[in-house]
């Protein structure tokens, strides 16, 4: 690399870190209050990512601001979970309104909370992938002419040729001024190193993205003392922001366990984490919802809240989530009357579909092309009213298909959702079983002969301990690699093949007796819930009373396993 390179690229990375050699620490330093008690009502908004005119639309008719975007809500409580910023030009506009608006609302003697979301942090570590291109112009007055023709002279001299952007493409008008606005010591830097990470509020937590393992053991005092010394640290050592977990895909802006893995598995991390901050629910962003409807999880114990604000980026609808004593409601902009919020359902294979919709997909559709894929066994597609669904039509006995039924009735009355949707079909002129697929997927023996190594948000081993425990439940003495499924979009597990389950032995199957499940807390609760006439009701129409029976003999065997010690 050439000299007059090197130097280059160090005065553009001046310009772009913009680190100062004191970071300010006054009003850093985490004494601010992060829970609150008895506050009668608290407004919620997430994900407003540069809709300036959309967030003063919702303010607006949730009663928070007036027509002037002045604050009007007296004691209320209102909360941004993050991610102000990116993908939208009016980014700027949007801040200025609620650094404005919170003293307006101190002065009234309520407050306005600004969680820091996982673009507000990029931004300050300098990562610009997402700020969209028309937002730069907003900071063109906090831009020094001198300094960007000095950066312009250095660019220049650099050994970049045509195949180089030019400088005004790479540095659009504004850049450098936006850059020293972020810096720690720029205004809207300086004010967003001292907004918190997560806040209670009453017995709400709310946070951008959700709580992972990494948090157990802290309080919520130490757990923003923590992530702004690390976004701090960060700062101070560009390049290093790996070395900071609660920066890492698992700290508290990132991770979507809670929005988007397995319920009966991730309970075992997420009620743990409530109980340890106090709290009966989450509310969160970060993951948009499937419906741009605002919609729930476990139980109402997870509220998702990111409906697409941005109506240009995510053809979504500005919400916003209301508490208050008498209860929980919803506001959409331009709807007047307040809506529930909604179970988000099951979703398993393929995830872009509920549940209930594949079956019908797949129970009524016509079916397409059959491809090969095994002995008795094709892909499929099986469509309905523009409704798609990658399926496996396997052709099979009448003993089989009530057994392969079977597990997928107990998989849905324990919620489990591991056993893809299936119906008994017939497929020019087979008879047999059409089974849902994800809509790219690979059995774990075509993960094994390609070498693929796959990564998503969903821990693996808690969703292969879900399967080992039907296995169990359902005394199938078989489990194969080609009977294991993955979606490779999300990694997400699916388990097939129940034909040689539901037999009347009352022990473990041979194969799992080496080693046994370790069935969760969550899981060990809904078998607790299994009971004679639960089992009569789901099963009676595939299974004779003493496989019934037999069910919840093994029950009791995996129940008087030994509970983890660790919890995933």
């Amino acid at each position: 690399m050439s000299v007059p390179h090197v130097r280059t690229i160090r005065f553009i990375l001046s310009a772009l870190l913009c680190i100062a050699s004191a970071i300010p620490r006054t009003g850093h330093a985490q004494t601010a209050q992060v829970q609150w008690n008895d506050v009668d009502r608290t407004i919620v908004f997430a994900d407003v990512h540069g809709a300036g005119t959309e967030l003063r639309e919702l303010l607006r008719e949730t009663g928070v601001v007036d027509a002037e975007d002045r604050w009007v809500a007296g004691t209320a409580h209102l909360v941004s979970l993050g991610d102000l910023l990116d993908r939208g030009p009016d980014a700027r506009g949007v801040m200025d309104l609620l650094m404005r608006l919170q003293g307006e609302a101190r002065t009234a003697g309520g407050q306005l909370h600004v969680l820091l979301g996982n673009h507000e942090a990029m931004n300050l570590m300098g990562d610009l992938r997402y700020v969209d291109a028309r937002e730069y112009a907003a900071y063109t007055d906090l831009e020094p002419a001198a300094e960007r023709e000095a950066a312009r002279k250095a660019w220049e001299k650099g050994p970049c040729t045509t195949l180089c952007p030019g400088f005004d493409e790479k540095f659009p008008p504004g850049f450098f001024g936006r850059r020293a606005a972020f810096a720690p010591g720029g205004r809207y830097g300086q004010w967003l190193l001292a907004q918190p990470v997560a806040i209670r509020i009453n017995d709400t937590l709310l946070m951008h993205a959700g709580p992972a393992g990494i948090l157990r053991g802290m309080s919520l005092q130490e757990l923003n003392l923590r992530y702004r010394t690390a976004l701090i640290d960060g700062l101070q050592h560009p390049g290093a922001e790996a070395e900071f977990p609660l920066l890492s895909e698992a700290g508290p802006n990132w991770y979507r366990g809670a929005a988007l893995c397995n319920e009966v598995a991730e309970a075992d991390v997420l009620l743990p984490l409530l109980q340890q901050f106090g709290a009966a629910r989450l509310v969160i962003g970060h993951t948009p919802t499937r419906n741009s409807r605002v919609v729930s999880r476990f139980d109402g114990k997870v509220i998702k809240l990111d409906t697409g604000m941005n109506r240009a980026a995510y053809r979504g609808r500005p919400s916003a989530l209301v508490i208050e004593r008498s209860g929980i409601s919803v506001r959409y902009t331009g709807q007047r009357e307040p809506a529930q919020v909604e179970p988000e359902g099951l979703f398993v294979a393929p995830d872009n579909l509920a549940d209930a919709d594949v079956m019908t997909v797949l129970r009524d559709g016509s079916v397409g092309v059959l491809e090969k894929h095994g002995t008795g066994e094709f892909k499929v597609t099986a469509v309905l009213n523009g409704r798609q669904v990658p399926a496996v039509f396997q052709s099979r006995s009448a003993s089989a298909i009530r057994k392969e039924l079977a597990a997928l009735q107990l998989d849905r009355l324990l919620g489990l959702g591991i056993v893809p949707a299936t119906v008994e079909r017939e497929v020019q002129g087979m008879r047999g079983l059409l089974q849902a697929r994800p809509q790219k997927w690979m059995t774990q023996v075509e993960v094994q002969q390609q070498g693929v190594r796959g990564s998503g948000w969903c821990s693996v081993e808690p969703q292969f301990q879900l399967m080992y425990a039907l296995d169990a439940l359902l005394g199938n003495e078989l489990r194969t690699a080609e009977s294991m499924v993955w979606d490779t979009e999300d990694w997400h597990f699916y388990a097939t093949a129940f034909t040689q389950a539901f037999g009347t032995d009352r022990g473990l199957p041979a194969w799992l007796r080496a080693r046994p499940p370790t069935p969760g807390a969550e899981l060990r609760r809904r078998l607790g819930t299994l009971d004679d006439r639960k089992l009569s009701t789901a099963l009676g129409a595939y299974l004779e009373a003493n496989a019934r029976r037999a069910i919840l003999t093994r029950r009791d065997a995996l129940l008087a396993l030994t509970l983890p010690a660790t919890l995933p």
